[in-house]
């Protein structure tokens, strides 16, 4: 089965209702989607506070978030130490290393989601990931980010298929016949990459 990362704006992509049920669309076409968590906001928040605080020399609230991090990631590493032998897709990266991977696309100080979820794409790419698929708000402007650096990104992680969706509230048949469109691209792509090995 192909394996596809879902990004994108935060409750949108992890809400059923909100993104029509992405996950189970995808698996019901022969993929197996792997959506980024929400965990990655909280950490990412944390870091643009630590950078803030370090910025403007508050010592206090630099190391109130070095702490909230730290405790944050050790509750983490407990969460899943029962399932890591289990799950491919079991450690999130740190927010370092998702705007790392996103740095060649756009410049740290543009903040927001657009950040992280170029990086994770990168990321699910270098995973083996077979497509991406980035969800947005209707208009939403780090999701508008995103859809037009996807044709960059995509080009530099040997073409992976990619999907953009613009989430406007309609349940539509055209972004059905768009997705299948995309899940028969992505098992090519996978069935490629097997044949290369």
């Amino acid at each position: 089965r192909p394996i596809i990362g879902v990004v994108g704006e935060i409750y949108v992509r992890l809400h059923s209702f909100s993104n029509n049920n992405i996950s189970r669309q995808i698996e019901s076409l022969g993929g197996e989607a792997w959506t980024a968590g929400f965990g990655e906001w909280i950490f990412y928040c944390t870091d643009r506070f630590m950078a803030k605080s370090r910025r403007d020399k508050q010592l206090l609230n630099l190391l109130a978030g070095k702490l909230f991090n730290s405790v944050k990631h050790s509750d983490e590493k407990k969460i899943v130490a029962p399932f890591k032998d289990d799950l491919l897709n079991w450690r999130e990266p740190k927010t370092g290393e998702l705007l790392q991977r996103s740095a060649q696309y756009m410049d740290a100080t543009f903040e927001g989601e657009a950040g992280i979820s170029i990086g994770k794409a990168v990321e699910f790419a270098e995973k083996g990931c077979s497509g991406i698929v980035n969800l947005l708000p209707f208009s939403c402007m780090p999701g508008t980010v995103v859809s037009a650096l996807s044709k960059k990104v995509r080009e530099d992680n040997e073409n992976i298929p990619w999907l953009n969706i613009d989430i406007d509230g309609m349940d539509e048949n055209n972004g059905r016949s768009r997705l299948e469109a995309f899940i028969f691209q992505a098992r090519q792509y996978h069935e490629q990459k097997i044949a290369a090995v």
